[in-house]
């Protein structure tokens, strides 16, 4: 099972050292950077109140063939796995602003994270 993260100073706290968890990132890109291997987000979830941002880590493997990952601005879903440093990202997708059935279901579960939190 997936963490959402909307706050990582939360996941930090509750982390395990020495394991690996998986975790989901839901936000906006406010900046990517291609020469260091990172995509720099801030979560869509402002209900934390949370102004952190989340640094991703791209994985050798993961091919990034979508060009709006280089817009600051871009909704993206990335799901990784946070190592108690970093998150890595395993594999990423831009939400569309043509909200399909699995988009509107993210966003209600992120909006539903007030009354649950992490």
């Amino acid at each position: 099972m997936s963490h959402l993260v909307t706050d990582i100073s939360r996941i930090k706290d509750h982390h395990t050292p020495n394991f690996v968890e998986s975790v989901r990132v839901v936000g906006t890109i406010l900046d990517y950077d291609a020469l260091n291997g990172h995509i720099t987000v801030r979560s869509l979830n402002t209900l934390s109140g949370s102004q952190e941002t989340i640094k991703l880590i791209m994985d050798d493997d993961l091919e990034l063939t979508d060009p709006q990952l280089c817009y600051v601005g871009t909704t993206i879903d990335v799901n990784g796995l946070y190592d108690g440093e970093n998150v890595r990202m395993i594999s990423v997708r831009v939400v569309d602003m043509d909200l399909d059935k699995e988009d509107i279901k993210t966003l209600k579960y992120i909006s539903n994270l007030q009354n649950n939190p992490l």
